[in-house]
């Protein structure tokens, strides 16, 4: 049995060539590389700087080549500093610019004070970057009109690649009606509460992230869309909850509480994670959890969900762009949702055994290929290995 891939972000490790001119640095929820290919980039900003220091979007660049080179280690102060010092030089030598205002807003990691990203967004309305911070302010804080105003605005912009909507339209059709969903990150939260607010998909479910819900208002708000309330209070205790530092460990406690807590209080509760959920939030759960499509659904119950993986995967799910793009197979973000594709996997086996037990070689046969083909895209020999393994193929 193989594990689901519990991404929304991680780096790749995989071999590239490193172009000797400067290539822009996305952010990483647009698209990410190696460790080395930041690093490159980090150095060949750094040159552009030094020839013209008022050149704000090599700063831009050298901002993120820094942030993201070794980005398992943004918290360490060492990481902070230099971030720090790049802000300190660059509000030297641009000092009025999008780029300084938006990155000095958002290196100061202050949820509650978004001034910053509001001058950002003012001196330069044609870049969505700063309406994240905006949009995770204004749901916080339960302004839910203002919340509306910037998903508009950040459909507008197409920020969103159509793959990653794609994706996240699939997770909200793996839930039954009324679900709660647990989401991990911004490429599992934005789009699909985005679908939700924009274009009307699947307002029943309430979507909670992980990161967000330890705020009282913003959980006890997405709770009371069904109903369902909850001691906070007694959360905090029970979790241990030290409010000056919410680490790992104390958010899973949290989610432990809240989720049991839940379950034992409502019966007809209906919880779901996304599979880019990371595994510790999951692992108390983890021998009731039933695998739905892109996410899993926490039941004590039994549940023979090979009904529900043929009814959301084969009525439900937009698949067109995921197996198959006939223009522009390379596009920003490639590399990201080849990673993410691999959750489609672990539901795509399933059916395909679940055909085979069936005595239908053909549709085995069929969702196996499609298995197949995403591992390769996600370069992941272990799931090639073993998705051959099992004689979809002899």
């Amino acid at each position: 049995m193989f594990r689901p891939i519990f991404i929304s972000i991680v780096l790749l490790t995989f071999a590239s060539i490193y172009p000797q001119s400067p290539q822009k640095v996305y952010r990483i929820t647009q698209e990410y590389y190696s460790n080395d290919w930041y690093k490159t980039q980090s150095d060949l900003w750094k040159k552009e700087i030094d020839k013209n220091p008022q050149n704000a979007a090599a700063w831009e660049n050298y901002y993120y080549a820094n942030r993201y080179a070794r980005f398992e280690d943004i918290d360490s102060t060492e990481k902070q500093r230099k971030l720090a010092q790049i802000i300190d030089e660059m509000g030297r030598a641009i000092p009025d610019s999008y780029e300084y205002t938006l990155l000095r807003a958002w290196n100061s990691h202050d949820v509650k004070d978004i001034s910053g990203f509001e001058k950002a967004y003012k001196i330069n309305p044609a870049r969505p970057d700063p309406l994240y911070n905006m949009i995770t302010h204004y749901e916080l804080n339960n302004d839910l009109t203002k919340v509306e105003e910037l998903y508009k605005a950040l459909y507008k912009a197409q920020d969103t690649i159509t793959p990653l909507l794609d994706y996240n339209y699939n997770v909200l059709m793996s839930l039954e009606q009324d679900g709660i969903l647990f989401t991990n990150g911004d490429n599992d939260t934005y789009p699909a509460r985005m679908l939700q607010v924009v274009k009307g998909v699947r307002p029943d479910v309430t979507i909670i992230n992980i990161g967000m819900g330890m705020a009282e208002k913003y959980l006890i708000r997405k709770l009371k869309e069904h109903n369902y309330t909850v001691d906070y209070n007694s959360l905090k205790q029970e979790a241990h909850v030290d409010p000056d530092n919410y680490s790992t460990d104390m958010k899973v406690r949290f989610i432990k509480s809240l989720v049991t807590g839940l379950t034992a209080k409502y019966r007809d509760v209906k919880i779901y994670f996304a599979l880019t959920v990371y595994d510790p939030f999951k692992v108390s759960f983890k021998d009731e959890l039933y695998l739905t499509g892109l996410a899993e659904h926490y039941t004590k119950s039994p549940l023979d969900n090979v009904a529900l993986l043929r009814k959301n995967i084969e009525g439900e799910f937009r698949l067109d762009d995921v197996l198959q793009k006939w223009y522009g197979e390379d596009y920003v973000g490639q590399n990201m949702m080849s990673q993410m594709n691999l959750n489609y996997v672990p539901a795509f086996v399933k059916l395909a055994e679940h055909y085979q037990l069936a005595g239908d070689p053909w549709r085995a046969t069929r969702w196996a290929k499609k298995a197949l083909m995403l591992a390769k895209n996600g370069k992941n020999d272990e799931l090639v290995q073993f998705i051959g393994s099992k004689g979809f193929f002899d």
